[in-house]
């Protein structure tokens, strides 16, 4: 019984034992008494700390470091290679103080590494493969101490690993002779040829795909091959005398122009040159002169445009629009000998003589058609001894055809059916008025009417038709000419009733469905002197100076003010087409939906 006894409480005391024994050994660190304790007769062998020791340490001597270390920065290193292709796991190097990191870019060509903050300058390089000349790609870039003291936060930098090529040689002109001061340019890179002829430029990205040389007798564009990196090019360049001028013809509606013809003209008018332009509408002109050139082209039925190059400007990529264009027909019914004249009412004579300098004034051949600058208002003349007189004109429209006769008494006729809103007939009065005569007279009950006036020359109209319950219709500018017929087809009136449910008031300050715009009348159109912020127009980017020169069709250069008004306003979310004449003389057409316009509250862009 006590053996047994004394067995169990031994084993007690070694389980004990061993529970100590394992808690030491999981601490970070045995435990080092302080207390003062009698030395030992005999110190007993230090022993070798194991692994989970040696760990423990080093986790307080990191934790330590971290807390006294200088405050850091991140850097985004991002390396290119010579096609600005990020260049994958390229060997990398950023040295800031005296910090050293090292590693590889990932396969986005991305390095990022901390730096220390204070930092007064940061050295980033890399390398990357070797290029089939051989040259390794490599690059260094510096980072001075005030941009990076004063820029807080991250750091960006790129950095290109590509050894680029250099391109050298000489420029002279067609005698052989070395030119000083040309201009040479190589993708990003400018040069200056020195006082014989030499230069020297590099391609960094190798990107370059022609070379070109200005100089102040004449210019040249040479293509090269594709450069190579770390390859020295050496090149001879001939410079032509005069210079190369090219570009592309559009049309009013901004398309390319085939087959238009191109002269270039000095300032006093000698031809310089001819060319064409090619299904894509490019032309070119060589070995043109440094000094000023007029570029004149036409495009027959397409529109005539011109196009003024000052001296010594830049003669590439060059656009000339052609403005539209319509057919002017005038006959002198008179005796033979009479000049037949033509000018747009856009320059107006101060004189009764026509000025010689005048770039849109024709000499018109009896009966003939001639092709002229539309929308326009063109005057007819005629010379005759030294008389001048005139012969008619009025408004031509793009792609219309226009004829005035004069130098006999004829008969003109006007004819139009009129009809309301339903389409049916309507009888009234009406009034004419040809240069200060009137004529008055009936609509019979088909609500057809037949004006016959006799004139000598062509002579504009106004015309006014009424009815009872319609709002009268007024026309302008209608061209009437000896022996010639005006056909309106089927005009429109709108009945008052309608009219007050577009208008609620004349003074425009009243919600109403219309286009958003102030309108005045001009001799081609409908001029928009302001636009409603936020309106339809607005909407559209069309601004206040352009000229309404159509709606739905109908010319707005024959519509009074009034008449335009009521075909532009209408019904909130209804539709019409507008073509617009622009300051520059490009026209466009544009598709408007009507909404409502609040005249009072609006406000109003001149």
């Amino acid at each position: 019984m006590f053996g047994g006894k004394r067995v169990r409480w031994w084993w007690f005391v070694g389980i004990g034992l061993g529970v100590w024994a394992l808690a030491a050994t999981t601490s970070d660190e045995p435990e080092v008494s302080t207390a003062e304790s009698p030395t030992p007769a005999l110190e007993p062998a230090r022993e070798v700390p194991d692994e989970a020791i040696v760990n423990a340490r080093k986790r307080r001597a990191l934790a330590s470091l971290l807390a006294r270390r200088e405050t850091s920065r991140a850097v985004t290193l991002t390396v290119r290679d010579c096609h600005r292709v990020a260049a994958a796991h390229a060997e990398v190097e950023i040295a800031a103080g005296d910090a050293h990191v090292a590693g590889r870019a990932d396969a986005h060509g991305v390095f990022r590494a901390d730096v220390p903050e204070g930092a007064r300058e940061i050295v980033v390089s890399a390398r990357g493969g070797v290029a089939p000349s051989g040259i390794e790609h490599r690059g260094t870039l510096a980072r001075p101490g005030p941009a990076v003291e004063q820029v807080s936060g991250p750091i960006a930098i790129a950095l290109s690993i590509c050894p680029g090529a250099t391109v050298l040689g000489t420029v002279r002109d067609e005698a052989g002779r070395p030119l000083s001061g040309a201009e040479v340019v190589l993708g990003e890179d400018i040069a200056v040829t020195e006082a014989d002829g030499e230069f020297v430029l590099t391609d960094l990205w190798l990107e370059a795909r022609q070379i070109v040389v200005t100089h102040a007798i004449g210019a040249l564009e040479r293509p090269i091959e594709p450069l190579a990196a770390g390859e020295e090019r050496q090149l001879t360049l001939t410079l032509e005398e005069g210079r190369r001028v090219s570009g592309v013809v559009i049309d009013h509606g901004g398309q390319p122009v085939a087959n238009a013809t191109l002269t270039a003209r000095d300032p006093a008018g000698e031809v310089l040159g001819q060319a064409r332009s090619d299904r894509l509408g490019r032309f070119w002109l060589k070995r043109m002169p440094l000094s000023a050139l007029r570029l004149v082209a036409d495009g027959g039925r397409a529109g005539l445009g011109e196009l003024t190059v000052a001296p010594n400007a830049a003669a590439e990529s060059l656009v000339v629009r052609l403005a539209a264009q319509g057919v002017l027909v005038a006959t002198w019914l008179g005796e033979p000998g009479a000049v037949l004249v033509a000018t747009p009412d856009a320059a107006p004579w101060e004189s009764p003589y026509l000025p010689e300098d005048n770039p849109h004034l024709r000499v018109l051949t009896s009966g003939r058609e001639a092709l002229v600058l539309a929308p326009r208002r063109w005057r007819v003349e005629v010379h005759q001894r030294d008389l001048i007189s005139p012969c008619g004109g009025g408004l031509l429209m793009p792609g219309a055809r226009l004829e005035v006769r004069c130098g006999g008494l004829g008969t003109a006729e006007l004819v139009a059916e009129v009809v309301g809103e339903d389409g049916r007939p309507i009888a009234g009065g009406w009034n004419l008025d040809v240069d200060g005569r009137r004529a008055l007279g009936e609509l019979d009950a088909a609500g057809r009417l037949h004006a016959r006036v006799e004139l000598a020359f062509g002579a504009g109209a106004d015309l006014v038709i009424g009815a009872p319950g319609y709002a009268r219709h007024e026309r302008r500018h209608l061209p009437l000419s000896p022996g010639t017929r005006l056909d309106l087809g089927r005009v429109v009136m709108i009945s008052r009733a309608t009219l007050a449910d577009r208008f609620p008031d004349r003074d425009g300050t009243s919600p109403f469905g219309g286009i958003g715009a102030r309108v005045q009348a001009s001799t081609l159109g409908v001029a928009l002197t302001a636009i409603a912020r936020g309106g339809p127009l607005d909407l559209a980017g069309i601004s206040a100076g352009d000229v309404v020169i159509a709606i739905d069709g109908t010319p707005a250069g024959y519509l009074s003010t009034g008449e335009a008004v009521k075909l532009l306003r209408g019904r909130p979310g209804s539709a019409l087409e507008l073509q617009l004449l622009r300051p520059d003389q490009s026209i466009f057409d544009v598709r408007i939906e009507r909404a409502l316009v609040d005249g009072g509250s609006a406000e109003w862009v001149d």
